[in-house]
């Protein structure tokens, strides 16, 4: 993949594992298996998924505290599972929400038109996927509140708000002031965007 471009090409799983580490190739592992049955349709192109996904895991678990990394990764590999359940569950639905012009919505918007199209939204259906799967809560409660920074506001700076921030700076959107303020982040916020710019190109 051209997300993992540097240096010389990997064909081999133990160069893979000593180059990207133990941790980020099980991490990519378990993100091919998560979409393995979800096919590619007229709704969404999993290549780009994928790399949204990862993306969103790398910038992400850089601006969570150390001992927080490896839940944070999870949480952005798997933060729009619940999308491709959504889309793949309900097809003609899925035809009117992906109708919809998207251009100068916010992530907030969006998931309030899919909770007026398919009576939930992706971000709960992927939580509660996750809590079925077993996952940990740091890693359900990143992918639940990743679109509810108010939420975010009541509590410590962790999972949930890096994703949410990972993801408003990768769709090229400012993140809520109200929690750049609560969290003090004004300082690191140029650095992040910048970033989340290199992490797309």
């Amino acid at each position: 993949s051209s997300f993992f471009s540097r240096g010389p090409q990997i064909v081999d799983v133990n160069d893979a594992v000593i180059r990207l580490g133990f941790d980020l190739v099980s991490n990519v592992v378990l993100l091919a298996e998560s979409y393995a049955n979800v096919a590619n349709s007229e709704f969404l192109d999993m290549h780009e998924e994928q790399l949204h996904a990862l993306a969103i895991s790398k910038l992400a678990s850089e601006i969570v505290p150390a001992e927080l990394k490896q839940a944070t990764i999870l949480a952005g590999l798997l933060h729009e599972i619940g999308k491709h359940v959504l889309l793949s569950a309900f097809p003609d639905k899925a035809r009117v929400y992906v109708a919809d012009n998207r251009e100068g919505k916010t992530p907030s918007d969006i998931v309030a038109f899919e909770r007026e199209v398919f009576q939930t939204d992706h971000a709960q259906l992927g939580a509660y996927m996750l809590l079925l799967w077993g996952f940990p809560n740091t890693v359900i409660d990143g992918v639940l509140y990743h679109h509810r920074p108010d939420k975010l506001l009541q509590e410590a700076l962790g999972v949930s708000a890096a994703i949410y921030i990972a993801d408003t700076l990768v769709h090229q959107m400012e993140p809520d002031e109200k929690l750049v303020e609560h969290f003090n982040l004004q300082g690191e916020m140029h650095e992040w965007k910048n970033r989340a710019i290199s992490l797309v190109e």
